[in-house]
């Protein structure tokens, strides 16, 4: 006999909408934006674990996804700081695609991590 799988969380009930975790949001643009969609904003780690929208722009994220409920939506993905979110890690991330798969990756610009590649720049422009 098969087993069902386990039920998901559900959302607390809250009224009012959309519940907006500020409390690891490092731009006021970002709140204000929340505030503006109407959605209630939420700046203390305590009262986070009610909310459906986490916003996270520092490190930590590991802990965050141990918390997150699968009806939560946060702004990143488990190992995406690592690889993507980062410009430095992009950069090398899509450089090495470009060296994988030249034709695919034919659009993308030289890009240059300073100060690591600071002699292949300067290489390129002498």
């Amino acid at each position: 006999a098969e087993e069902e799988p386990e039920a998901a969380a559900d959302p607390p009930r809250r009224k009012g909408g959309v519940q907006f975790d500020a409390s690891h949001c490092l731009y006021d643009v970002v709140t204000a934006e929340a505030e503006a969609r109407g959605w209630k904003v939420v700046r203390g780690e305590a009262k986070a674990g009610a909310c459906n929208v986490h916003w996270v722009d520092e490190s930590g994220l590991p802990d965050m996804f141990r918390k997150v409920e699968p009806w939560m939506r946060i702004n990143h993905f488990p190992g995406m700081h690592n690889a993507l979110a980062r410009k430095s890690r992009l950069a090398r991330n899509m450089a090495r695609m470009k060296r994988l798969f030249p034709t695919e990756y034919g659009f993308l610009p030289d890009t240059w991590v300073l100060p690591d590649d600071m002699g292949e720049l300067e290489r390129q422009f002498d």
